[in-house]
């Protein structure tokens, strides 16, 4: 988990902690069509909740999102 910003990071480690990061990976692609929506409110909540563009860069293009999620069921 190299790669993103500080709020994608809290958000992935946080769900890999619950146990959600398969679950939170396919329902977001399952849902991927709705992720560029996803994408465009995260820039609106930008000026009030820090780091949310770094999440709405990830959510244009989930496919590494996807990828992070699913490979941190394995590595912790």
């Amino acid at each position: 988990m190299s790669a993103g910003g500080d709020a994608t990071r809290g958000i992935v480690a946080w769900l890999r902690r619950a146990g959600l990061g398969p679950v939170a990976a396919e329902a977001l692609e399952a849902f991927s069509p709705l992720a560029t929506i996803g994408a465009q409110l995260s820039y609106l909540a930008a000026p009030f909740i820090g780091g949310m563009g770094d999440l709405g860069r990830r959510l244009e293009n989930p496919a590494e999102l996807i990828q992070l999620l699913r490979d941190g069921a394995h590595d912790e």
